[in-house]
C-alpha cells in the first residue's frame, strides 16, 4: 500500500475516535479472517482496523492502558502482537529526523528503568542523553518526539500515539513501520531463517518450526544461558542428552514456551505448541544481539 493511499484510509477511521482522546495505532498480523467480524461480536465498536502492508493491519483505537490490555487478551489468539527490535530504534530515530521531528523524551531498560522528558529543549540534549544509555547497555522502550506543536510516541509494542489533530504525523507512522517492517523482514528472510508453514491449502499458518542456528565459536554455555534468562519470564536449565537444555517461558499473562538445546557445535530452538513468532524473534534477537549465534 502507497503512503497516500494508507493516508487516506487512516482519516477516514479516525472519525471514530470521539473528543479529544488521543489516537493509538497498534500495529498487527491477523491469524485468520475473523478479525473485523470479532471487532463487531466484541462491542468494540469505536475500533478500526485498517490494512497496511503484507497481511499487517493497523488497529485504530482511543484505548486506554487498561481497555488496551483486555483487548490483548480477547485477540490473543487471533493476531500477531508486534514487538520493534532493540537495535531498530537507531533506524526509527533516523527516520523521524527526516520528517523533521526532535527527541525529547524517553523511556530505556537496563540496570533500572530510565525515564527523561525535556519538552522545551531544542538542543538534543534527549538524544545526547539516550546515547549515553545505550552505551551502558539500556534499550529504549518508548521514544517522545515533537515537531512544533505536534507530538507523538513510539512504543516497542508497536503502538503509536498521537492526537487527531496531528494529521502531518500519518506520513511519519506509515515510514517508520514499513522501514521496521522491511527490516523485519530481512531478518526473517536472511538472518533468522524463520519460514511459516503451508498447509495443503495454501494457506501460512503461524506457527514456528524448529530450527537449528550454528553456535557462535568459544562462547559458553553460561553466557548462552544469561542471554536467555534476560529476555525470558521463567527460566530452568538442566542436563540434556547431547549437552545442556534450556527451558524457557516468554511474557506474563500469556505465556510463550519452548526450550532450547545446546551442544558443542549448534543451539536448537524448539518451540512449544503455543509458542509465538513474537516470542522466538525475541529469543533470537537477544541471541543474535549477544553474539551467541553466526550464520
Amino acid at each position: 500500500m502507497e503512503r497516500e493511499e494508507f493516508r487516506e484510509i487512516l482519516l477516514q477511521s479516525l472519525g471514530a475516535i470521539k473528543g479529544g482522546k488521543p489516537v493509538r495505532l497498534t500495529l498487527v498480523r491477523p491469524r485468520n479472517d475473523l478479525l473485523l467480524k470479532k471487532l463487531k461480536e466484541m462491542q468494540y465498536i469505536d475500533t478500526r482496523s485498517i490494512p497496511f502492508q503484507n497481511g499487517y493491519r493497523f488497529i485504530v483505537s482511543s484505548f486506554t492502558h487498561g481497555q488496551y490490555s483486555r483487548f490483548r487478551s480477547d485477540y490473543w489468539e487471533d493476531m500477531d502482537f508486534l514487538s520493534v527490535p532493540y537495535d531498530d530504534f537507531t533506524g526509527i530515530l533516523k527516520t523521524t529526523e527526516e520528517h523533521g521531528f526532535v527527541l525529547h523524551g524517553f523511556s530505556a531498560v537496563g540496570k533500572g528503568r530510565i525515564q527523561e522528558d525535556f519538552p522545551r529543549a531544542e538542543n538534543g540534549i534527549a538524544l545526547k542523553n539516550l546515547n549515553h544509555y545505550l552505551s551502558m547497555g539500556y534499550h529504549p522502550y518508548l521514544l517522545k518526539l515533537r515537531k512544533g506543536g505536534i507530538s507523538i510516541q513510539i512504543r516497542k509494542d508497536f503502538n503509536f500515539f498521537f492526537r487527531k489533530s496531528d494529521e502531518e504525523c500519518i506520513n511519519l507512522i506509515y515510514d517508520t513501520a514499513n522501514g521496521i517492517l522491511t527490516r523485519r523482514e530481512k531478518l526473517f528472510d536472511d538472518l533468522i531463517r524463520l519460514k511459516l508453514s503451508t498447509d495443503a491449502g495454501g494457506k501460512q499458518l503461524h506457527y514456528i518450526p524448529t530450527c537449528s542456528y550454528r553456535r557462535f565459536p568459544g562462547i559458553e554455555d553460561n553466557k548462552i544461558s544469561e542471554i536467555v534468562r534476560s529476555v525470558s519470564g521463567s527460566f530452568t536449565m538442566a542436563q540434556g542428552k547431547n549437552g545442556n537444555m534450556i527451558h524457557y517461558s516468554v511474557g506474563e499473562s500469556e505465556k510463550s514456551e519452548g526450550k532450547i538445546l545446546i551442544d558443542q557445535d549448534n543451539i536448537t530452538i524448539v518451540p512449544h505448541w503455543n509458542s509465538r513468532i513474537e516470542s522466538s524473534l525475541r529469543i533470537l534477537e537477544a541471541l543474535k544481539m549477544g553474539g551467541a549465534v553466526t550464520w
